[in-house]
């Protein structure tokens, strides 16, 4: 899982490393109508966000399980 964070933890979006969005959290401070185009550009940030540390999280692990495998490979 990752959580990328918007507006200061105002808005929060947790993903799984299947690329959902598996939960949305919003300070309750921010839900307004008058409010709401920043608060759906605050959802797209922090879905964003996590999107990128979960697609980090997977190459990290994809590196420490395969290193030393490709050792004995030509690259050639």
């Amino acid at each position: 899982q990752a959580t990328g964070e918007a507006g200061a933890g105002l808005v929060k979006a947790v993903v799984n490393g299947k690329k959902q969005v598996i939960r949305i959290e919003m300070d309750p401070t921010i839900i307004q109508v008058e409010e709401q185009q920043m608060l759906q550009d605050l959802i797209v940030a922090a879905v964003n966000i996590a999107m990128q540390q979960v697609e980090k999280q997977i190459g990290e692990l994809v590196q420490a399980r395969t290193a030393g495998m490709l050792n004995h490979l030509p690259l050639n």
